[in-house]
């Protein structure tokens, strides 16, 4: 009996230790790949702190805390739309001050809300709410402002935007 547990034991510790040395090559392809990348170490920090992306082209910037955020006024690279605005959202910028006549929406979400894919951020679907209601005669004659953030990934990352938007909203746009 004690050298079946034994055997087991060994067993065990040569599992453990094949999968920590697995482990530590994975580790080891993944830095010669960042390296390789990114062969000045300043720069490589500076990309493993998300201060620096690794491609120019990329609608989103790397955020310590929030993972992400949108890259303001980006341009898609392949056919010149400008997609985020230079607050990095899609759709026009809100003005601080609000018309008398003018209606706001605040729509929030993830990469269904940002339209991700949709080639025109018209064809996005707050941009065609917006065209839904401005055709609406319950609307008319009232200017409507859609203001599009893109949260995403997980709940705590939503919690805190949203938190920082609806905290911002008396103070930056009058209490509306």
């Amino acid at each position: 009996m004690t050298s079946t547990s034994g055997g087991s034991f060994s067993k065990k510790i040569i599992f453990f230790l094949i999968m920590l040395m697995l482990v530590v090559i994975v580790i080891e392809v993944v830095a010669t790949f960042i390296l390789r990348t990114n062969p000045d170490i300043e720069t490589t920090r500076k990309y493993l702190r998300g201060e620096q992306q690794m491609q120019l082209d990329m609608n989103s910037v790397s955020q310590a805390y929030l993972l992400y955020i949108p890259a303001p006024n980006y341009v898609t690279p392949m056919d010149n739309i400008r997609q985020n605005n230079a607050e990095g959202y899609r759709g026009e910028a809100v003005p601080l001050q609000r018309a008398s006549n003018s209606l706001r929406i605040l729509f929030m979400g993830g990469s269904t809300t940002y339209g991700e894919g949709v080639a025109n951020p018209q064809d996005a679907f707050p941009a065609q709410v917006g065209s839904l209601l401005q055709k609406d005669v319950r609307f008319a004659g009232k200017k409507l402002k859609l203001s599009t953030r893109v949260c995403g990934l997980n709940n705590s990352r939503n919690t805190y935007t949203l938190s920082v938007e609806v905290s911002l909203l008396p103070s930056r746009y009058g209490g509306d």
